[in-house]
């Protein structure tokens, strides 16, 4: 049973809670319906919320029936603002550390839960446990709102934490990469690519070396840059919107090393097959008209304007 001090057994679902509390499990008011009491969502004005239960699941046993129901859930959700909210703090120096061994599920909402929440575009995470106020760093905020120099600033305060798993020191590196990409300082970009290129993966892994890439055909080492992409291509197929970046940086390197027909043939091919990425296809395009541009000058047959 229960007592005054343990009114729920949150690993059972049952308790004084569960018995006096009724919450919206069918999806009644908005959110996709769970059919559990255990995890829960509904909307309320323009704010979706999402209620999880950080108890059932830990670093060593993962729940997917809480993990499949949160990626559908969060995938319908049109609400403008989103605001999830569980026990277990992911990561918390408070009166709990969330890097200690026996805080599995801390680690466990950490390591299996945040991605989640990341690819859901999640505006705000509460937790308790760890009784004192904390707040995460802006970054991404402030990158998102082309505030470079302040999402540097909150990425470097990252960066000063002892205890750093790689997935959030590659996560702050990128913010620190790109920042200086928008900013001009070319010089920072690939200092800080390169560190994120030794410990990211997936996505940031393949943005890393798609800059590899763009770098050395800077610096004029064409083949060299071709050899990257073509790893690029070949390891990373899943991120086709960087594969395809690194297309039109070999199609440069092709046209640098005296190879118009491949250099052309690359962007045509490029504009056919991915119309998905409009940047990538106005690039693509634009590359393809200088390139026929040049060719222009020196052969008749070439014109220009032909699409």
């Amino acid at each position: 049973g229960y007592n005054l001090l343990f009114p729920t057994l949150h690993t059972q679902h049952s308790g004084a809670y569960y018995d006096i509390i009724s919450v919206p499990e069918n999806g009644e008011i908005g959110g996709f319906p769970s059919g559990t009491e255990a995890f829960y969502s509904f909307n309320y004005a323009n704010i979706h919320y999402v209620c999880l239960n950080s108890e059932i699941q830990n670093s060593n046993s993962r729940n997917s029936a809480m993990e499949s129901w949160l990626t559908q859930d969060l995938a319908q959700n049109t609400q403008d603002w989103t605001i999830v909210y569980f026990h277990q703090a992911p990561y918390t120096r408070g009166s709990h550390d969330s890097d200690d061994i026996w805080e599995i599920f801390m680690r466990g909402m950490r390591k299996n839960i945040l991605p989640i929440l990341d690819a859901g575009n999640v505006d705000l995470v509460l937790s308790g446990h760890s009784h004192n106020y904390e707040r995460s760093y802006l970054m991404k905020g402030h990158y998102e709102l082309e505030h470079y120099e302040d999402a540097v600033v909150y990425a470097e305060k990252v960066l000063q934490r002892s205890k750093l798993e790689n997935r959030v020191k590659s996560d702050a590196k990128v913010i620190i990469a790109r920042s200086a990409f928008k900013t001009g300082d070319e010089v920072k970009a690939e200092e800080a690519y390169k560190e994120v290129e030794k410990i990211a993966t997936g996505e940031l892994k393949a943005e890393a070396i798609y800059y590899d890439a763009y770098f050395k055909n800077k610096e004029g080492n064409y083949k060299v840059s071709n050899a990257v992409i073509q790893k690029l291509v070949a390891d990373y197929s899943a991120y086709k919107y960087f594969g395809a970046k690194g297309l039109i940086v070999m199609a440069k390197n092709f046209y640098e090393l005296r190879d118009a027909y491949q250099a052309t043939y690359i962007l045509e091919n490029v504009t056919k097959n991915f119309s998905e990425f409009k940047d990538v296809m106005d690039e693509a395009k634009a590359e393809l008209q200088r390139i026929k541009t040049e060719e222009a000058k020196t052969n008749e047959s070439v014109n220009p304007d032909e699409n």
